[in-house]
């Protein structure tokens, strides 16, 4: 599909909503072939989760004979990140922190990026996102979640008192936040996250112009169910990379209704998730050259 410019400047119109409304599911047919076949020859049961990766990167890619993803890009992925040398790294390049009208500049810019990409032919894009706390208190509040619950009851890892300030840290977010759920751009500029803003655009216009997305990590995901409020239909084009040990991250997969490829219990979002997912893809897609 081919790139249709966005206009960003009625502030009654919610640009983000905007991009959601062009968003298709990818085409059924190569992942119903694939099922067929796989039930034939009992690679279906056989195969567990692989199986099912291989459907979606069938579907995803329209083919039911695709290859392994080749042109990778991996947006904002830490230096040290265990990523092949073929994939190459890009950064979101959002406008500067804290400023809530620079969210509109990151919107059009997260735009902008995912056509250039989808121009030049890219199969697969990886997106770790480290929101921090704040990306945590959105997501709780987008599943409607109190801060305690948010942001998970007192574990070994934190002294109560950091606790509690952590506590108090997501209440005041989700505060902030009180009556905008169902308005996503209202939620963004009040964050005033460009990284956040950028990564939602991208998202939903990656899924316009059917460029698939691996989730690396609770902040990416923050981002998908942002985006979801735009488009259910967008997270047909969406693979977490790995679900963590963080239970609320679990939830919000479940929310997206989307399975993890790994659940190795990793912390970090850095691009390391996202290197065992493009692996695994790999595999799956020798799966689907089988006869």
């Amino acid at each position: 599909m081919s790139a249709v410019p966005l206009d960003f400047d009625d502030a009654d119109d919610d640009p983000l909503e905007a991009i959601g409304t062009e968003v298709v599911q990818p085409p059924v047919e190569a992942g119903d072939e694939v099922r067929e076949r796989f039930a034939a020859s009992g690679a279906d049961e056989a195969l567990g989760r692989l199986a099912a990766l291989a459907v979606w990167w069938a579907e995803v890619r329209g083919d039911a004979r695709a290859g392994a993803p080749a042109r990778v890009v991996a947006l904002g992925a830490a230096d040290d990140a265990p990523l092949p040398p073929t994939v190459t790294r890009r950064a979101l390049d959002p406008a500067p922190e804290g400023v809530p009208t620079a969210v509109d500049a990151a919107v059009a810019r997260g735009v902008a990026l995912a056509d250039e990409l989808a121009d030049a032919g890219t199969d697969l894009v990886l997106l770790p996102l480290e929101l921090g706390i704040p990306g945590r208190a959105l997501t709780g509040y987008l599943m409607g979640l109190d801060p305690v619950e948010t942001n998970g009851w007192q574990t070994t890892d934190l002294d109560d008192e950091r606790w509690m300030d952590e506590v108090t840290l997501v209440r005041d977010v989700q505060w902030s936040l009180r009556g905008l759920r169902g308005r996503p751009i209202a939620m963004v500029r009040v964050l005033a996250d460009p990284r956040l803003a950028a990564a939602t655009a991208f998202l939903l216009r990656s899924a316009v112009r059917r460029t698939p997305v691996v989730l690396d990590g609770p902040g990416a995901v923050t981002t998908g169910l942002l985006a979801a409020r735009c488009s259910r239909l967008a997270s047909r084009w969406w693979l977490p990379a790995e679900v963590g040990d963080a239970p609320l991250h679990e939830r919000s997969l479940g929310s997206l209704n989307l399975t993890a490829v790994t659940r190795l219990g990793l912390r970090v979002e850095d691009g390391t998730a996202s290197a065992g997912a493009l692996g695994l893809l790999g595999i799956a897609a020798t799966l689907l050259a089988r006869d």
